[in-house]
């Protein structure tokens, strides 16, 4: 029989001649030794004292880097990853004369010295092949006699460690693909807000199906056509600088945006400092002349608190008109979806024989509001040019406070 005794007590001098990149380190965390390769790698003596993090992070397995993860890590292989910032600024220039953009990974495990009251990490560098060897700075003889990190590299055998590198490489660019189609995603919502702008939605997705441009025009029986223009404007041109006055009609052309926003109408174009809007095409709606008339109403009530650069106020004038119109997109380089008929005209007129800060109604958009609350007072009968007599009226307001302030 063999008896059993205690084996005998080890110097720790013989403990890191053994393992000569091993780094022990205490409760705190702050290394109290290290073996010889880890002083000629990471920083010799100016190691000591300082704390384990700054010169290595855990980066195998996922979890922090801290004294009770680690204790109870201890029957676990662990991987450390040098800091570059560290580890290229020692021995690597000095041995190779070429810093290294390749962090160095140690692989080994975390055992706790009772005596020490501290944890010594016994590891050998993870390396595949004499390329990654000559590029973190290290000789085969710096590598460990007792166990296959010399044959490995010679072989030059693929392990772990360079599969999690090419995993994570694919890792980050699955991010940045994900990355770059959610900005495409947003430019093509961009584009498609640009689009809907010029040509109206459901024309545009007709469009898309492959419809020609000349399918998409047809006649509507009735629609209401709003044009609003901006009262005096080579007057307010004259008074102020050109970008000022380019940053005023921005702002009520915005403005108006925000209001079709808000209503079932839809914006034409813009010529000049004149706006022109519609309700009832290319969707046909029977309340067509009351979302014009709110939206007009909106309008007048929002420019009244606009004032120019120079403290004077900004006025429009309005005028509205319900009839028949042919529409659809017309145009190949810039398309536009445009309206076309005397309903169009007629409408111009109106506004053009409006008032500023008023909104001037032709008969025919009058008598689409009676059943509504709408206000509107007659103006008579007077002669349009073009047109001759016509009875056209004032729109007011709303007998129930529900215009939009």
């Amino acid at each position: 029989m063999i008896e059993h005794t205690d084996l005998v007590p080890v110097s720790c001098v013989y403990l890191f001649q053994l393992f000569p990149f091993s780094i022990a380190f205490d409760r705190t965390m702050t290394i109290r030794e290290v073996g010889e390769k880890s002083r000629e790698l990471f920083g010799g003596e100016e190691m000591v004292g300082l704390p384990v993090e700054t010169f290595f992070l855990m980066h195998r397995p996922r979890v922090a880097f801290t004294w009770d993860n680690i204790y109870i890590l201890q029957k676990v292989v662990v991987e450390l990853e040098c800091l570059n910032s560290h580890f290229a600024k020692h021995t690597i220039c000095d041995r190779r004369n070429s810093a290294s953009t390749r962090n160095l990974l140690l692989k080994g495990q975390m055992r706790l010295i009772e005596e020490w009251d501290a944890i010594i990490y016994l590891c050998v560098p993870l390396l595949s092949n004499l390329q990654e060897m000559q590029e973190v700075g290290l000789y085969l003889t710096d590598l460990c006699l007792h166990d296959s990190s010399r044959e490995i590299v010679l072989a030059g055998w693929q392990h772990g460690a360079r599969l999690e590198i090419s995993y994570e490489k694919q890792e980050e660019r699955s991010k940045k693909l994900e990355q770059n189609l959610k900005k495409a995603d947003e430019w093509k919502q961009k584009g498609d807000d640009l689009l809907y702008s010029m040509i109206p939605k459901a024309v545009a997705l007709r469009l898309r199906n492959g419809e020609d441009a000349i399918e998409t025009c047809e006649s509507f029986d009735d629609v209401t056509v709003l044009f609003g223009e901006i009262v005096e404007f080579s007057e307010l041109c004259a008074r102020l600088t050109a970008m000022e006055a380019v940053t005023c009609i921005n702002d009520v052309f915005s403005l108006f945006d925000k209001v079709t926003d808000s209503y079932n109408v839809f914006k034409v174009e813009t010529v000049g400092q004149v706006y022109m809007l519609v309700s009832g095409a290319p969707e046909r709606r029977p309340d067509h002349a009351q979302n014009v008339a709110r939206a007009a109403l909106d309008m007048c009530a929002q420019v009244s608190k606009m004032t120019t650069s120079d403290g004077e106020k900004v006025l429009v004038r309005i005028g509205m008109h319900s009839g028949p119109v042919a529409a659809g997109v017309v145009g190949l380089k810039m398309p536009r979806y445009c309206l076309f008929g005397d309903t169009v005209n007629t409408a111009a007129r109106m506004q053009s024989h409006g008032e500023p800060g008023k909104i001037h109604i032709s008969e025919s958009s009058q008598k689409h509001l009676l059943k509504d609350d709408f206000i509107s007072e007659p103006r008579g009968s007077m002669k349009i040019k073009g047109k001759g007599q016509m009875n056209t009226y004032w729109l007011l307001g709303l007998k129930k406070e529900d215009v939009v302030e």
